[in-house]
């Protein structure tokens, strides 16, 4: 027994010294985690391990890993920003908007199928028929689906792109039909 509370006290020590060492709360309000320097009133360097990581006013029995929460900001505010010395890289304000210069998206299945020859293009009168009893177009979610679920953007890229190349194949059978048309009236 007299070990066991002796190594937990050695445990207890180590780890408070690494913390220590670790971890600076200097005088200027700053707070350093893994830096003797902290520049930022809250500046976290290296890597850190958490299971969740809380800034702001918030819950905190929410399950989210991440929160970030300004009790007091403008609906126009930044809640997250990514930056470089440059330009801003990342943002989030308060209403919802996610601004960054380029996102890419990993797809598969891209719809390449469509020019295959075996591919079974759904007739035009078909496509009517669907749209007057359903409100949108074969294969697209509806509005109410967008508006309950949230869209997500590789997938509908990938039926955007199904879409214009089935209306291509169409473009291409009409076009060949007036053809066929032009040289028969021209007989």
């Amino acid at each position: 027994m007299k070990s066991l509370i002796t190594n937990c006290i050695t445990v207890l020590v180590l780890l408070l010294n690494h913390s220590v060492a670790q971890n600076i709360f200097p005088k200027s309000g700053y707070v350093g985690i893994q830096t003797s320097s902290p520049k930022v009133q809250l500046d976290i360097r290296g890597i850190s391990y958490s299971n969740a990581l809380i800034l702001g006013d918030f819950p905190a029995n929410s399950k989210a890993l991440l929160h970030l929460f300004a009790s007091n900001a403008t609906p126009d505010s930044l809640l997250f920003l990514i930056e470089d010395q440059e330009r801003k890289l990342l943002q989030l304000t308060k209403d919802g908007v996610l601004r960054s210069r380029e996102i890419i998206v990993d797809a598969e299945n891209w719809p390449d199928y469509v020019f295959d020859a075996d591919y079974s293009l759904m007739p035009l009168n078909e496509i009517e028929a669907f749209i007057n009893e359903n409100g949108h177009l074969p294969k697209m979610p509806s509005a109410q689906s967008i508006q309950d679920s949230g869209l997500d953007l590789g997938e509908m890229n990938r039926l955007l792109l199904e879409k214009i190349e089935e209306l291509t194949l169409h473009l291409i059978q009409q076009q060949k039909e007036i053809d066929a048309l032009k040289m028969n009236s021209e007989k």
